[in-house]
């Protein structure tokens, strides 16, 4: 789709650009599998414009259809570099972009990502990362280690834990300004499939939402522990069948009881008490902020935007 500027409510200058573009420095894009988005920033990293798009899963896959997403998205804006991160750099994207292994300092972001031109433009797409886990197996993440390194530089962290709650959950250990090790939980593709292929949430459930159900899963899997998640599931059936739970409740109980399971076997792996930085909606912010609290921790939520804005500027300086 096209995207039109409002000469009347912009500005224009006399060579046609909108002054409010005048100070346009480079395109960031964090464009994911199945949705993107993108600002046109000034040389500190504000965001002048900004515009959503097709994520890269959407598009029928090869670099003609990622460089016409690409071309679209960006119609009107001054011919700036471009630097993305996320699915775009994976195999299904623009360019793979392989990925760099942990430990990697903030400052280093950027560093491996991959330049091409492309209609009167530098692009750049940044690599992903890899590591061994906490449990010894192999894990990679592509695109949130941008939003954690933006988020650093938000809070001015050097030290801290981070999630990123969604389809797959990441868990990341940043120290001494490093991102040092992370691991991934599949929570909310575990939801998913079970929400809509078992018997554990009745068709006519309501959403699920924090509140007595949630919690109630929450504090479940808390004192059993994320390791008999699989010996909890059930209750959710038999809870529905006797009637302690009601059916529009299903999904809420079901989704407490796979957060608190997250949360329960991923805290141990951290070993000090402080806050956990959520990156993510505001429903899963307020999902995990209430498992955490009553795992007795506490969190905060950051502007999923803002940290992945912040980040790309970050390895566009670093790059530029």
């Amino acid at each position: 789709m096209a995207f039109e500027l409002s000469e009347t409510s912009l500005g224009v200058t006399e060579g046609g650009m909108p002054e409010s573009l005048q100070g346009a420095r480079f395109v960031a894009g964090d464009w994911g599998t199945t949705a993107a988005r993108f600002w046109l920033c000034d040389e500190e990293g504000n965001a002048l414009d900004a515009r959503e798009g097709a994520g890269v899963a959407t598009l029928g896959g090869g670099q003609e259809a990622c460089a016409a997403a690409f071309d679209r998205v960006t119609d009107g804006w001054p011919t700036v570099p471009a630097m993305l991160c996320g699915m775009i750099g994976g195999n299904i994207g623009w360019r793979e972009a392989g990925y760099v292994g942990a430990p990697l300092p903030v400052s280093d972001l950027g560093r491996g990502a991959v330049r091409f031109e492309h209609a009167g433009r530098t692009v750049s797409i940044l690599p992903g990362m890899r590591c061994v886990n906490p449990y010894g197996e192999r894990d990679v993440m592509r695109g949130e280690e941008t939003q954690i390194a933006g988020g650093c530089a938000i809070e001015g962290m050097r030290d801290g834990l981070f999630a990123l709650p969604g389809t797959h959950n990441k868990w990341i250990r940043v120290e001494d300004g490093r991102l040092a090790s992370f691991h991934t939980a599949i929570s909310g593709e575990l939801f998913a499939a079970l929400s809509k292929n078992s018997v554990l949430v009745a068709p006519d459930s309501a959403p699920p939402h924090p509140g007595k159900a949630f919690d109630e899963g929450v504090r479940l899997s808390l004192r059993h522990g994320a390791n008999n998640l699989l010996g909890l599931l059930f209750a959710s059936r038999v809870r529905q069948v006797e009637k302690t739970l009601a059916r529009e409740d299903g999904a809420s109980f079901l989704s407490g009881l796979i957060v608190g399971a997250d949360v329960a076997g991923a805290l141990p792996q951290f070993s000090d008490d402080a806050p956990v930085n959520l990156i993510c909606s505001d429903a899963l912010a307020a999902s995990y902020g209430r498992a955490l609290e009553l795992a007795g921790r506490a969190s905060r939520a950051l502007s999923g935007g803002d940290c992945a804005r912040r980040g790309l500027a970050l390895a566009f300086a670093r790059v530029s």
